[in-house]
């Protein structure tokens, strides 16, 4: 969890989500990130996000359980070769408006 707090920091301080708005705020639309999951042949799995609502471009950053980030690419929208597990990520919209959303593989 103190990875993660760092991490969060160094990217509010970096300029990624530094207005960041829960999506109730004021003039914010309902930005959703459009969840898909598939098993792959090798019997890992694929998270692939297909963002709603707000207004494009978006910005993604999505994390393991423990802390580490899967990519450092805020557009990047799929990600392969995962395990079983819990995975959590915020999206943000051209306006700054935003969710925190969990990704649980079984």
């Amino acid at each position: 969890m103190l990875l993660f707090n760092y991490l969060l920091i160094s990217f509010l301080l970096s300029g990624f989500l530094t207005d960041f708005q829960p999506e109730k705020s004021y003039g914010c639309g309902a930005v959703s990130p459009g969840i898909v999951t598939e098993k792959q042949a090798n019997g890992k799995f694929t998270i692939t996000l297909k963002p709603e609502g707000g207004t494009e471009p978006y910005e993604i950053l999505i994390w393991t359980a423990e802390g580490e980030l899967l990519s450092t690419e805020t557009s990047k929208r799929e990600y392969s070769n995962l395990s079983t597990g819990k995975y959590e990520g915020i999206i943000s919209d051209k306006l700054k408006c935003g969710k925190k959303f969990n990704v649980l593989i079984p």
